[in-house]
């Protein structure tokens, strides 16, 4: 049996102590600096009686035989050490085109079952008391002493359709109970997320055009439309095939633990659509090794959430959007592959509350939580 040091952990010194940090499991170690010799034997797949009799000839010993035995034990059983062809380290390998820094991130904020997190009121009396010894940064960047030339004033023509789909748009929590129409969900899913067109490109193969756009054209964005109050469609969890416009189902029927998925946000059962953002990797993976491209995977989600807003607008629907998701319940409920497809946002829809028509936008700091 040989081990090796697990690909799916750092090392760092934090206050004088050894720290192993388990990313994938969201834990971590301190470790005695006197077992760092221990551990380095470990680099590559190494049998364990082996690295003792490594470390007997080095003179490099301060343990008993029985001890490193206990040590080894004691590694493989909190993940540091583990075996050859172990199974979580096979089905991770497929993140090294992009590196462990692109690993690291997404693992390391990606919620777990045990995790804790704040509510809506626990993160604001946090940032209330944060507010009374850190100041908070500018809303703005400026450049002072720098030149700086006005612009015009932006021109508002006699049709201004578009310019009040812009100006209407809005974040909404607060929903009337009218169901959505059909219709109005096909439209939206299409404007949204459907192709629009397809165009060869050379060396690469099709590329797919959307009304958003996407680095490389690789749309790697997926949406799974959670149905609970549409005209003429079963509640349950859906998926939306963009090549046929259609919905596939993956469960009729309603999800009791919704607001659990958003992590706690209470609102997002009143929205009468609620739309899964998640991210096939092997698209732009595929084209492109840098790890830098997990950024913009986020600048898609970015890019959608916004069309979504201003068609649910022009709509004269409401919508929001959170990035705050409870990963491992969502992989569970969508029955995605984390390691291959990832959780990115949520998109909410609905139709405007009575309180949100009369009072507009202020609506959302006077009484919305």
């Amino acid at each position: 049996m040989k081990l090796k040091v697990s690909d799916n952990i750092i090392h760092f010194w934090k206050d004088g102590h050894f720290m192993v940090d388990d990313f994938i499991r969201h834990e971590q170690y301190s470790l005695e600096p006197s077992m760092l010799p221990i551990l380095s034997l470990f680099k590559e797949w190494t049998n364990p009686e082996d690295a003792y009799l490594q470390l007997q000839q080095e003179g490099n010993i301060k343990f008993k035989e029985k001890e490193i035995k206990d040590i080894i034990a004691a590694l493989k059983e909190v993940h540091i050490l583990v075996e050859e062809n172990n199974e979580e380290e096979l089905k991770l390998s497929n993140w090294k085109e992009w590196g462990t820094p692109a690993k690291y991130f997404h693992f390391n904020t990606r919620l777990l079952h045990k995790d804790n997190y704040l509510d809506v009121n626990q993160d604001y009396d946090r940032l209330v008391a944060k507010k009374q010894s850190i100041k908070s940064p500018p809303l703005y960047k400026t450049y002072l002493g720098g030149k700086e030339i006005k612009l015009p004033l932006p021109r508002f023509e006699k049709n201004r359709e578009f310019i009040d789909t812009l100006l209407e748009r809005q974040t909404v929590r607060s929903f009337s109970k009218e169901p959505i129409t059909l219709t109005e969900l096909s439209t939206i899913l299409y404007f949204v997320w459907g192709a629009h067109s397809c165009k060869r490109d050379s060396g690469i193969g099709k590329n797919l055009f959307k009304t958003s756009p996407s680095g490389g054209a690789r749309h790697p964005i997926e949406v799974y439309p959670y149905i609970s109050n549409v005209q003429g469609l079963a509640k349950g969890l859906y998926h939306y095939n963009v090549q046929n416009h259609s919905l596939d189902v993956i469960k009729e029927g309603t999800i009791s633990d919704i607001v659990d998925m958003a992590a706690g946000q209470e609102y997002v059962e009143n929205a009468s659509v609620l739309f899964f953002y998640t991210a096939v990797l092997e698209r732009p993976m595929w084209k492109y090794n840098s790890p830098r491209v997990y950024r913009i995977v986020m600048m898609d989600v970015g890019h959608l959430s916004q069309t979504f807003y201003l068609v649910a607008s022009w709509l004269k629907l409401g919508a929001f959007f959170t990035g705050h998701l409870k990963d491992e319940l969502v992989e569970e409920k969508l029955c995605i592959d984390k390691e291959k497809e990832i959780v990115c946002g949520l998109s909410g829809l609905g139709h405007l509350s009575s309180e949100v028509k009369m009072q507009g936008r202020d609506f959302r700091f006077k009484k919305e939580r």
